[in-house]
C-alpha cells in the first residue's frame, strides 16, 4: 500500500513538473496560471502545494533545474563525442529540429523563465544562472581540452551561449530557424581550431 500511494505522489509530481515545463516553455511564466496547471497535468491543488510549497515558483525553479541538467548533459555529450565546434552544430540542428516542429514555440527550455525571472523570483533567477553557468562550462573546459587558453575559451563559451540563446529568441519571435542555421554556418569562424 505504502508503495502504491508513494508512486501515485511520484506520478503526480512527474505530471506537474512535465506540463509545467510545457506550459512555461510555449506560453511563459506570467501566462501559466496555477488552476491550467492542475487541470492541464491532471493534479489536485494539494498535490501541488505537498511536493512544492512554494507553489508555482517552485515549480518553476525545479523545471529550470531539470531542464538546464538535461540540455547541459546534451550539450556535454555532444562536444565530448564530436568535439566543441562539431557538438555545438549537433545541439543547434537538435534546437532547429525542435523549433521546426513546434512552428518556433520550442527551443531553451529555461529562456522564457529566465527572461521572466525578476518578476517570477530569485530562485527561478539563481537557478537560471547556475544553468547557463554549467552550460558554459562545459564549453569552456572542453575548448581547454583542445588547446585554447583559459581566458580565451572562456570568452569563446560565453559568446557562444549568447549567439545561441540569442538566435532562439530571433527564431522563436519570427517563427523560423533562420538565425540558428545562420550561427550554424559561422561556428568554423566562432569556434575557431586551438592555436597549433
Amino acid at each position: 500500500m505504502a508503495d502504491t500511494v508513494r508512486r501515485v505522489e511520484q506520478d503526480a509530481r512527474e505530471s506537474l513538473l512535465r506540463t509545467a515545463g510545457e506550459l512555461f516553455m510555449r506560453q511563459g511564466y506570467a501566462a501559466t496560471g496555477v488552476k491550467q496547471l492542475l487541470d492541464e497535468s491532471g493534479t489536485v491543488v494539494g498535490s501541488l502545494y505537498h511536493h512544492f510549497p512554494g507553489g508555482k515558483r517552485e515549480v518553476a525553479a525545479e523545471v529550470v533545474r531539470r531542464e538546464g541538467e538535461r540540455i547541459g548533459g546534451r550539450i556535454a555529450a555532444d562536444v565530448a563525442a564530436l568535439g566543441t565546434r562539431a557538438g555545438i552544430d549537433r545541439t543547434l540542428g537538435v534546437l532547429m529540429e525542435s523549433m521546426a516542429a513546434s512552428d518556433g514555440l520550442e527551443g531553451c527550455p529555461i529562456a522564457l523563465l529566465a527572461v521572466e525571472s525578476p518578476i517570477a523570483g530569485r530562485a527561478i533567477r539563481d537557478e537560471a544562472v547556475r544553468q547557463f553557468g554549467s552550460w558554459g562550462t562545459v564549453i569552456r573546459t572542453a575548448l581547454v581540452r583542445e588547446g585554447h587558453a583559459e581566458d580565451r575559451a572562456a570568452g569563446l563559451a560565453h559568446l557562444l551561449l549568447a549567439a545561441i540563446e540569442g538566435a532562439l529568441v530571433l527564431d522563436r519571435t519570427a517563427g523560423t530557424t533562420t538565425a540558428l542555421a545562420a550561427l550554424r554556418a559561422a561556428l568554423p569562424v566562432l569556434v575557431p581550431d586551438a592555436p597549433g
